[in-house]
């Protein structure tokens, strides 16, 4: 029960945003996080990957 308050509220943050930053470690997404990421596609916010930066600039990430 703890928990699914806890999911809900993180999904009301969601919300609320303009954008969500993802950090995708080597590349790694989790199931929740893929949840998350999908939420938020679907309410039109923008999606930042960690992946996509480098030290010195920017890449582009290609989804998978």
């Amino acid at each position: 029960m703890e928990q699914v308050a806890l999911e809900n509220a993180h999904y009301r943050k969601i919300e609320l945003s303009d954008a969500i930053y993802v950090v995708d470690i080597q590349g790694y997404i989790g199931d929740q996080v893929s949840k998350e990421i999908a939420f938020a596609k679907r309410k039109g916010k923008e999606v930042i990957f960690h992946s996509v930066y480098t030290k010195n600039n920017r890449i582009r990430f290609v989804e998978k």
